[in-house]
């Protein structure tokens, strides 16, 4: 009886360890360079915000980076955790504020980047605000 168990344990053992899967997260990952830099609206820093960076160019891979601005401005982006960097590509960025925060973020021309391999460590995203108020999506107090 005891060595029927014994069997049954290293069979489930076994199957239990074959169903892992193997770790593919590193072979899917792209490239990404360091890239720290300034949020300003209007020339002025501002935060705290959410900084994201979208892909514009469908005929390269790029991936989604995001980053928090803080009160100063300062953000350091990532895309597969907080910090590691952005997939070079030519972006478009979206910026937002909390809808809790007493920042009200007013419309803003469209900013493009562009990320080269080699990274960015003073990047200024110089948002410069329009005559109408922000998508009330986006701000909904406003």
């Amino acid at each position: 009886m005891k060595s029927t168990a014994f069997i049954c344990l290293c069979f489930f053992s076994l199957i239990a360890l074959g169903c892992g899967g193997s770790d593919s997260s590193d072979v899917d990952k792209l490239d990404t360079a360091p890239v720290k830099g300034t949020l300003k609206l209007d020339g002025k820093p501002f935060g705290p915000a959410t900084v994201e960076l979208l892909g514009t160019d469908t005929s390269t891979k790029t991936k989604i980076a995001s980053g928090q601005a803080d009160e100063n401005g300062a953000f350091t982006l990532g895309t597969y955790d907080k910090t590691d960097g952005v997939v070079p590509g030519k972006y478009k960025v979206l910026v937002t504020v909390d809808i809790a925060s007493d920042k009200k973020l007013p419309a803003y021309k469209e900013v493009i980047v562009t990320i080269d391999s080699a990274g960015n460590d003073a990047l200024e995203i110089n948002l410069e605000s329009t005559e109408g108020l922000s998508d009330p999506l986006l701000n909904p107090d406003l």
